[in-house]
């Protein structure tokens, strides 16, 4: 789960990510490949999420969920941490 001032991103074992507003109202969900491992709003941005599952790495639209990067996991772990700057993404 990740938080900015007005609303929470969660990521479910059920391979949905919601952002939710203070109120608890869902915004919007969106169905990715598989658990969702751990969210993040990008750094000083307000229109990308990144989420880490099983699978994949997905960069979301914040404003809708919709997926704008997705990228397989090929390494032999997963990857529970990463950093978002200026467009480049690090584990």
């Amino acid at each position: 789960m990740s938080r900015r001032v007005d609303r929470i991103i969660i990521g479910s074992l059920d391979d949905l990510v919601y952002l939710v507003d203070l109120d608890g109202n869902i915004l919007w969900e969106t169905k990715l490949d598989s658990d969702v491992l751990d969210v993040y709003f990008c750094p000083g941005r307000d229109y990308n999420v990144a989420v880490i599952t099983k699978n994949s790495l997905y960069i979301l639209g914040a404003d809708n969920g919709e997926v704008v990067f997705k990228d397989k996991l090929t390494i032999g772990h997963i990857l529970t941490n990463i950093v978002l700057y200026d467009r480049y993404i690090y584990e």
